[in-house]
């Protein structure tokens, strides 16, 4: 497995224990690591529980003051951890800290995330990123934008690869398993920020994010699923309402765009798909 193999090439300055909780995955996983790796903490749950529960139940069985979350689609660069953990010690209001997350082919993928917010949804309506340069947008709007090259403080961070400090977890709670998957690192760090606990973003340690997680046949039922719980969940159905209502006013000017050029058959097909995908969801969240 690549990802338990760049831990143990590249941690050296961090004593650690692995826990690996597999989700009734069916690629001969399992028997790998009983082969290849005696010395990991193997939990088998006979079905797949989601993303919330199998972590809870990692983080039941860990030990230490400081737990990372990571996804098995993680490849982590020389040093990612030595540098997260140094960094969560340096800032002890941070209930979590997450790495530059990059593609495979090396692209930016995550810097920290700002939470759901109307304001945002109005400037990229309005298309203003691409009316002004990145210094102004940044100048403008720090609260949303930002470069991933110095670290700052952030409303919160993908649960693929997140450190955790054991002191904040225990007031905060563990993920909430009304999420099957997605928005529960979101909903996670939410909860920490109410608590006056910080989440912060770290430049100087850099994983690699595959996205080759279990394929799932309902994603878009699944994510959709997980944003109403989320509204739901924090009172802000009004706001989730608000911010998908100016995401299909967006979609439908990119639509109104393509039909004047003239656009492709496959571009119309697919943003008309986008704009039913996102009609379909403000008509399932005030349900």
């Amino acid at each position: 497995m690549t990802c338990l193999r760049s831990i143990y090439s590249t941690v050296r300055n961090v004593s650690y224990e692995i826990v690996v909780v597999d989700n009734a995955s069916t690629d001969g996983s399992v028997e790998m690591l009983k082969k290849d790796f005696k010395q990991v903490t193997l939990i088998e749950n006979p079905q797949n529980t989601g993303f919330s529960c199998a972590n809870n139940k990692g983080i039941r069985h860990a030990r230490g003051s400081y737990i990372l979350l990571l996804n098995s689609d993680i490849f982590l660069k020389d040093s990612a951890i030595d540098n997260l953990m140094q960094f969560i010690k340096d800032y002890p209001e941070a209930a979590a800290v997450g790495p530059k997350v990059l593609n495979k082919d090396g692209t930016l993928q995550s810097c920290g995330f700002c939470f759901p917010s109307v304001l945002l949804a109005l400037i990229e309506l309005f298309r203003i990123p691409k009316l002004i340069s990145i210094l102004t947008l940044r100048r403008l709007f720090p609260k949303y934008y930002w470069t991933d090259s110095t670290s700052r403080k952030v409303n919160w961070i993908s649960g693929c690869c997140m450190l955790l400090r054991r002191d904040k977890l225990d007031k905060i709670g563990f993920l909430s398993e009304d999420f099957f998957m997605y928005y529960e690192d979101l909903e996670w760090c939410l909860r920490s920020w109410k608590l006056g606990f910080e989440i912060w973003y770290c430049a100087c340690a850099e994983v690699l994010h595959y996205n080759s997680s279990a394929p799932l046949s309902n994603r878009t039922e699944v994510t959709r699923i997980s944003a109403k719980i989320f509204y739901k969940k924090t009172n802000s159905v009004l706001k989730g309402f608000i911010i998908t209502f100016i995401h299909m006013l967006f979609i439908l000017t990119r639509l109104l765009a393509l039909y004047m050029r003239s656009g492709t058959a496959q571009e119309v097909l697919s943003t008309s798909g986008h704009l039913k995908d996102e009609a379909s969801f403000l008509k399932f969240l005030v349900k």
